[in-house]
């Protein structure tokens, strides 16, 4: 319980609330944990250089997500951001109208959008080096890519339901909650079985697998399964 509640107290920090929100950021830091172990060169067989950067992609995603699962994002807001040593001057607001208002200060917009051109860049930079061969793993049915595809289509779903389609509804209907925690959480489960079928095989070695030629009886030497 000590991940679902932050030791500070934050003012408009949401609860998690129910099995299956309280299940979130347990299941990223499961996502994460598995990572990790990527990242150590651990467990998965024909690991490569590759395969490390995915996982510290992960990591940073698994992060990430899990601080957006708590809303630790309110942290850079003007009424808790001085627990980072700032005024509340110094506080961004992620509404594009804070950025776009001529009244906001133009050195702290500056500030805080090299603050987040460094950050995606960063984050960026890691999936870049991993050079995953998506086209040719999911063309060739490989397990790990078609699980972390449908994770991150079960997620794509739960944020859009979230912040997209129940925005536009006064009062939050039963059906929306349902829809938004099923599906972030059928994600999360997702994700970690495919962390899981990673570190059984590299990313890398599964796609140079794909591309061995088949035997000269005419059958394929290796299953197009994970």
């Amino acid at each position: 319980m000590a991940l679902t509640r932050s030791s500070i107290q934050l003012e408009h920090v949401v609860e998690e609330e129910g099995v299956l929100e309280l299940f979130h950021p347990w299941g990223w830091l499961m996502v994460g944990a598995l990572a990790a172990v990527g990242c150590a060169g651990w467990g998965a067989r024909g690991g490569t250089r590759r395969d490390v950067w995915f996982c510290f992609w992960m990591v940073m995603l698994s992060t990430l997500a899990g601080f957006r699962e708590l809303d630790m994002h309110v942290v850079l807001n003007p009424d808790n951001i001085h627990y980072l040593g700032l005024a509340p001057e110094d506080a961004v607001h992620f509404r594009s109208d804070w950025w776009t208002n001529p009244e906001t200060s133009l050195p702290l917009r500056i500030a805080w959008g090299l603050v987040g051109l460094i950050a995606a860049t960063g984050f960026l930079s890691a999936l870049v080096l991993a050079r995953v061969r998506w086209k040719r793993l999911v063309l060739r049915l490989d397990a790990f890519a078609w699980t972390f595809g449908i994770g991150c289509g079960f997620l794509a779903l739960g944020y859009v339901v979230d912040d997209i389609i129940l925005r536009q509804y006064a009062e939050t209907p039963a059906w929306g909650h349902d829809v938004e925690e099923g599906a972030e959480t059928l994600g999360i489960a997702i994700m970690v079985v495919s962390m899981a079928l990673l570190l059984r095989e590299g990313h890398h070695s599964r796609a140079i697998r794909r591309l061995k030629p088949t035997g000269a009886s005419g059958a394929p030497g290796i299953s197009a399964g994970a």
